[in-house]
């Protein structure tokens, strides 16, 4: 059995004092009494600690019915155990998030009396049925026990899992509903030349992804680091004048918006569809825009990368350490849309002719100005 000690001096601590989360990593899924730790190593909490198993090998020993577990429903999957020693407040948090985990997860985080100050965590990670995180969970001194748990029952999910424990980051969030649509099939991987899928005109060789016009989302993840940003380009074929719309969530800062390519849909991009810039963070959906903007029939692209508010490009800030693309992810679809024609008489520009754009000739009566 091996121990790790993750300690943070915190806020309000005298300056020989640390704040520690001791992680035991031995598993007693089988219910057997969990052996005493050796202290092994200490480093500090900015630097992430993953532990990894297999609940494949283990039985399972949490019952959600013998507990208050009320959000992640029943289940009866093998789990596997590790014991967290507070010796000071501090907020962790507890992803299963990459690649490193296999299967569909669940996590419970409980005080050693069975009580679930966290709740527990189903699908958190921007994908339904996939893994599991938690995110600033306060806790004071104390022993807590952390499972690592499947969804589902009889016999119930099981696998590889990597558990990545740390001080709370500061992450805003993840996509809540998760994203059910198509995966892009892309890791988030910062080596290059792995932008192999849906690198669009910036890839070698060029490669394309595809979105369809009828609101179906994609799920993916964009990455900005280093000098360098992953770019997603999702190809499509418009064969007659079409309103379009494009909605988007994202957890970091992402933007969307529509590139005319050449004939048949090949490099290099020949213009950008002017104005029509969706942008979203912190898991805000945007649908730009609210009508619809009008394509004529040709090839474009809905492209994808990091960005922000005002469309300039993000190249540091947003890095996908070890595979994974935590707090990374997006949600995006195109969607047609009517087109709006020119209407001079809607003065406040709201899509509609209405009472405010009367106040507002009210408010100018009299003669036209001159010069």
């Amino acid at each position: 059995m091996t121990q790790l000690q993750l300690c943070s001096k915190g806020a309000g601590f005298a300056v020989a004092v640390t704040a520690c989360v001791g992680l035991t990593t031995s598993a007693f899924g089988d219910g057997t009494a969990q052996p005493p730790g050796t202290l092994i190593t200490q480093v500090q909490i900015e630097a992430t600690i993953t532990v990894t198993g297999d609940t494949s090998n283990e039985t399972n020993f949490l019952d959600s019915g013998t507990v208050a577990l009320t959000d992640c429903g029943p289940g009866n999957a093998p789990d596997e155990w590790y014991q967290i020693v507070m010796t000071g407040p501090l907020s962790i948090d507890v992803e299963l998030c990459g690649t490193g985990t296999t299967y569909d997860s669940k996590i419970f985080l409980m005080d050693t009396q069975g009580v679930v100050p966290a709740g527990c965590s189903d699908d958190n990670c921007g994908v339904t049925g996939g893994a599991s995180a938690l995110l600033n969970i306060p806790l004071t001194a104390g022993t807590y026990d952390l499972a690592i748990d499947g969804f589902g029952q009889d016999p119930g999910e099981s696998g590889v899992y990597s558990a990545v424990i740390r001080e709370f980051q500061g992450i805003e969030c993840f996509l809540t509903p998760a994203c059910t649509g198509t995966a892009e099939g892309e890791p988030c991987d910062e080596t290059p030349g792995s932008d192999n899928v849906n690198g669009g005109c910036n890839s070698t060789p060029e490669a394309f992804g595809t979105v369809v016009m009828d609101g179906s989302a994609i799920c993916g993840n964009c990455w900005g680091n280093g000098g360098t940003r992953d770019t997603d380009w999702y190809a499509f074929n418009v064969a007659a004048l079409q309103g379009a719309k494009i909605n988007l969530r994202a957890e970091a800062d992402t933007g969307s918006f529509i590139l005319a390519m050449s004939a048949g849909g090949a490099c290099p991009a020949t213009a950008l569809v002017e104005g029509e810039f969706a942008y979203s963070n912190e898991c805000d959906l945007e649908s730009l825009p609210g009508t619809g903007f009008a394509l004529d029939p040709g090839d474009y692209v809905l492209f994808v990368g990091t960005a922000g508010p005002d469309a300039d490009p993000i190249f540091d800030g947003f890095p996908c350490p070890d595979g994974t693309a935590t707090n990374n992810a997006y949600e995006v679809s195109l969607e047609t849309a009517p087109i709006m024609l020119p209407c001079p008489w809607d003065l406040n520009e709201n899509n509609s002719v209405d009472f405010a754009d009367i106040l507002q000739i009210i408010a100018n009566w009299g003669p036209c100005p001159t010069i």
